[in-house]
């Protein structure tokens, strides 16, 4: 199957540009350097709701997708 990044690759691709978080428990520096360039923000494991929250604050703050 696909992962995360290649089927949110596909979506920028086709010209879908919503904010975008992806939680993995996966995060090395290729994976972070992907999700840059494709505008997510990545979110770790064992996820708290706090941070959760704290991520779409600042995307909301920001006006931007992450």
């Amino acid at each position: 199957g696909e992962n995360g990044l290649g089927l949110l690759g596909r979506l920028r691709s086709a010209g879908v540009n919503v904010p975008t978080f992806l939680i993995t428990s996966h995060a090395n520096a290729l994976v972070r350097k992907r999700a840059n360039e494709l505008d997510a923000l990545i979110i770790e494991k064992p996820l708290l709701g706090e941070e959760l929250v704290s991520a779409i604050q600042r995307a909301v703050a920001a006006g931007r997708p992450t």
